[in-house]
């Protein structure tokens, strides 16, 4: 289950996990951050038609943090995303689904405001970066981030190695096609890595990280930039 405020690196999170055959996306959870709840919601709909995987339930959570910045766009998706939202299951309520979701592995990749105020006694663990002093989905809700970090659930962290070291070349993304094109060069033009992506590739591919405790403490970047345009290759 992945928990998303859907910009550009979290847009290609999820189609990197709807394309891995290692990871199975029983559902997706929305929480404002890098823009607004409703367009988070909108953009994720889009990805996930794009996909072809409209029958994947949305969970609709907290709107508390809006950091709608210039890095993905007015959009939140560098603006690929439709006018009119795409087609899909009408969305439910994030905290019901978190709780009926059972032993899976929740992917923190925006604010912790909903996963915080949500029963999480029932998943296997959660894996986040918006637990660390100075992270940017923390700086939006430090309070949230607080408290997930204090409730007890399984927690890995991913340190930023996870998403600034799979790097992105431009010349190797300059004619990919698709939405996915759109997203790779938007983040190879001002030297981004993969982002949130990186947490998708853990599972993935978990022997290009290193984990000592309960952090990620490195990753094999080249390897996982590799295996990440793979998939969103195929």
């Amino acid at each position: 289950m992945l928990d998303v405020d859907t910009g550009v690196d979290d847009a290609l999170a999820l189609l990197v996990a709807l394309r891995s055959p290692r990871v199975e996306v029983v559902a997706v959870t929305c929480v404002a951050g890098n823009v607004p709840l409703a367009r988070v919601v909108a953009n994720t709909r889009f990805v996930l038609a794009v996909a072809g995987r409209c029958d994947v339930p949305i969970g609709v959570g907290l709107d508390r943090p809006v950091t709608a910045g210039s890095r993905h766009g007015p959009d939140g998706l560098a603006g690929l995303a439709p006018a009119q939202p795409a087609v899909s299951p009408p969305p439910a309520d994030a905290h019901t689904l978190l709780a009926a979701a059972g032993a899976v592995t929740v992917l923190g990749l925006g604010p912790a405001t909903t996963l915080a105020t949500a029963d999480l006694r029932r998943v296997r663990r959660v894996v986040t970066v918006a637990t660390d002093n100075g992270e940017a989905n923390a700086a939006m809700d430090p309070e949230a981030a607080g408290a997930l970090a204090g409730a007890g659930v399984p927690l890995l962290r991913l340190g930023g190695t996870a998403f600034s070291a799979p790097r992105l070349i431009p010349a190797r993304v300059a004619a990919f096609p698709g939405l996915a094109g759109g997203l790779l060069r938007h983040q190879a033009a001002r030297g981004a890595g993969l982002g949130d992506a990186g947490a998708v590739l853990l599972l993935d591919d978990p022997g290009g990280a290193v984990v000592r405790g309960d952090r990620v403490s490195a990753v094999n970047g080249p390897r996982w930039t590799a295996r990440a345009l793979e998939l969103l290759a195929g």
